[in-house]
């Protein structure tokens, strides 16, 4: 095997675990502040390059689908959480039964809404090149992938060990009650119940063909809501 080769296989499993790290980081963050074993995490991201697809179709916007999409999941996840979530906190059994049934409902609506077929996209423009390196030519967003998790993995790690949010998500995830019993005399609900930080995924979306970055991908955002 020449050294091309190698090097080529190497930029491809850097960009898949990109794609997962990318899909991963949400759903840890999830179950780690929430306790919810979300199963139905990659109904929604397939819901999204979905979303996105409608956008690149009616605007031609790749960028625009990178926005509408996380959006438009963030809003369906806002509705859900109350709704079913809510209620079986710490039931995890409960939970993977509940998400996936959401799962395939999702994936039925999918299909009837979009159909069954494959469906594909192309790289949008600047990044639908390739670039030449150690003697070969790899796509240019392939790299952009890389790159993109890369700095996701950054920015989280400064969230989370540099600013005050990431104290109070590790503060969460080490003793949640805690979290709740010294937040709660701020937060001036009426009834003593406990309160939580959560944390909102907000997941771009980002495979080519099935993903747009979504595109995967996203920065969490947390704020406190009350049980």
């Amino acid at each position: 095997m020449s050294p091309e080769l190698v090097f080529q296989q190497a930029l491809n499993g850097l960009s898949f675990g990109a794609l997962l790290f990318i899909l991963a980081s949400g759903l840890s963050l999830v179950f780690g502040m929430m306790d919810v074993v979300n199963l139905a995490h990659g109904a929604f991201y397939m819901l999204g390059a979905y979303v996105a697809l409608s956008v690149v179709q009616f605007t031609g916007s790749f960028w625009l689908a990178l926005l509408v999409a996380p959006l438009a999941l963030a809003l369906l996840g806002l509705v859900l959480e109350p709704l079913l979530l809510r209620r079986l906190r710490g039931r995890h059994l409960d939970q993977v039964l509940l998400t996936i049934g959401v799962s395939l409902v999702i994936v039925d609506v999918i299909g009837q809404v979009w159909g069954r077929e494959v469906r594909s996209l192309s790289a949008p423009a600047g990044l639908d090149g390739s670039v030449a390196l150690v003697g070969g030519v790899y796509p240019v967003y392939r790299l952009f992938v890389i790159g993109f998790g890369a700095a996701l993995a950054a920015a989280m790690a400064v969230v989370y060990r540099r600013t005050k949010i990431g104290m109070l998500i590790r503060a969460g995830v080490e003793d949640a009650q805690m979290l709740m019993n010294e937040f709660a005399p701020l937060m001036k609900y009426k009834r003593p119940e406990p309160r939580r930080v959560i944390v909102l995924d907000i997941d771009d979306v980002t495979e080519r063909r099935e993903i747009i970055e979504y595109g995967p991908t996203t920065s969490p955002k947390s704020a406190f809501v009350k049980d």
